[in-house]
């Protein structure tokens, strides 16, 4: 039989009714809280039985703490005179059950009480809390500035979308905790005028819920990356959660020695915070050290009057050699790269065809961008954005008589839904188009003057075909 378990328990950090409402259950069914280690509880099986259970909390203890100070021993025989035996401790947090009918309570003073409470939300709470609500406020803000900015930038990024998702959700639960608390505290202090203690009410079920909804995000955030980025971002995001993961164990175990070895408080909090920051500089220094050791692949290269530069030979759907003939030796003077950014709802991939710069000719140069809009109700707001670009974003400080604009043009000869060529008030149209399809937009420039027949492979193969 089974005669321990572990629990993850979510409470609100001044519930302490309801924590005490919760063991008291767990003891009916005949299991005794026994340790805390963050949010991973741990219990041990007795007779189901019926104990009282209450919460308090030393201000003056800490997580550094070797052992139990001697005012907190002081204290926890002043509870045992009463019945009252010590379940389980975390730093401030402290447990007591009682197996009297009636126990005489530890706290006897509400005014107290929430003093104390204070003082303990105030040494480890607050003001984490408080510094999360503002970088969340502020991450909040420019997700959204972005959000009506951008959208398409910020809609196609899985790790933008999964950023501001994870930075919404901290939002939501710092509100629901700061003011919880600070609501809870009003009233309290209200009820002890009358010399009565407020219960507390937690948010356990929305906690439970918010680290399953982060979960999940994260989840497929990391699916998508592992599908869809590069060599270099896959191992670099790998590595920097593998490496938090021990991290954190790392810290835990360092911890656990100071406080075997009875370290001094202040000199265990000094070793701990040298011990992260030199941990985690080293992970820096890896993540650097792989990018440049070449471990990972890289990029070829060529020489161009003394320099080495990157040559990219990514592969493309429509290429200039598509369009119209040139030799294999001009082909071969080409860079061909290929970037993407992709999420769940959208996908922008951009391509570009240019000469190098020791190619002897001048080659015709091609670029495209293809937004593939996966949600159908994502299709007119990426279209707006598209046409505000050239209409609106690029005209900016541009002095009448300069500015470009787009204008519609017949799309049967690119298959289109729709096409838009950019014309400029003072050098007429430009080789560059916006070519609507069911399921996508394209955005391509070209070096020449574009064929009908041209158009037609541009619509085949970029307006319907694989990306």
């Amino acid at each position: 039989m089974k005669t321990t378990k572990r629990r993850f328990e979510f409470f609100t950090f001044y519930d302490h009714t309801g924590i005490a409402r919760h063991l008291e259950r767990m003891a009916q069914k005949g299991w005794l809280l026994q340790g805390i280690h963050g949010n991973l509880w741990s219990y041990r099986t007795i007779a189901p039985t019926k104990l009282a259970f209450t919460v308090t909390y030393y201000p003056d203890a800490s997580a550094f703490d070797p052992e139990p100070s001697e005012g907190e021993l002081c204290f926890r025989d002043f509870c045992a005179h009463t019945g009252w035996q010590l379940a389980a401790s975390s730093a401030q947090l402290q447990i007591f059950y009682n197996d009297r009918t009636d126990p005489i309570p530890i706290e006897t003073d509400p005014n107290l009480e929430i003093e104390t409470i204070h003082r303990y939300a105030g040494k480890t709470i607050l003001l984490p809390y408080s510094l999360l609500l503002f970088i969340g406020l502020l991450s909040t803000f420019f997700f959204v500035s972005r959000l009506l900015g951008d959208p398409i930038g910020l809609l196609a990024s899985s790790t933008n979308l999964f950023t501001g998702y994870v930075w919404c959700l901290e939002l939501l639960l710092c509100l629901t905790e700061l003011g919880g608390y600070f609501r809870w505290r009003h009233r309290a202090k209200k009820a002890a005028v009358r010399g009565e203690f407020l219960d507390t009410r937690g948010h356990s079920l929305l906690q439970s819920v918010i680290l399953i909804a982060a979960l999940a995000g994260f989840v497929l955030w990391l699916l998508s990356v592992l599908l869809t980025e590069t060599i270099l971002i896959k191992a670099t995001v790998l590595f920097t959660y593998g490496w938090m993961v021990v991290l954190a164990l790392l810290l835990w175990g360092i911890l656990r020695l100071l406080k075997r070895w009875k370290v001094s408080k202040d000199f265990s909090r000094i070793i701990y915070i040298i011990a992260t920051l030199l941990l985690t500089f080293c992970m820096v220094g890896v993540i650097f050290w792989v990018g440049g050791s070449g471990y990972l692949p890289e990029p070829e290269t060529y020489t161009y009057q003394g320099s080495e530069l990157a040559l990219y030979l990514d592969e493309l759907p429509l290429t200039v050699e598509d369009l119209q003939p040139i030799s294999s030796d001009d082909s071969d003077a080409y860079i061909r790269r290929r970037s993407a950014s992709q999420s769940p709802l959208l996908a922008r991939f951009d391509m570009e065809q240019r000469p190098r710069l020791d190619a002897e000719e001048d080659l015709p140069r091609l670029e495209y961008t293809i937004t593939l809009v996966k949600v159908s109700s994502l299709y007119d707001l990426c279209r707006n954005q598209l046409l505000k670009y050239w209409n609106e974003t690029e005209n900016i400080g541009v002095p009448e008589g300069h500015r470009t604009s787009y204008e519609a043009r017949d799309a049967a000869p690119w298959g289109a839904l729709d096409a838009y060529q950019v014309v400029s008030e003072d050098c007429g149209p430009r080789e560059r188009y916006l070519l609507c399809y069911e399921d996508r937009f394209v955005e391509i420039f070209f070096d020449w003057a574009p064929t009908t027949d041209q158009m037609a492979q541009v619509g085949t193969v970029l307006g319907q075909g694989q990306v």
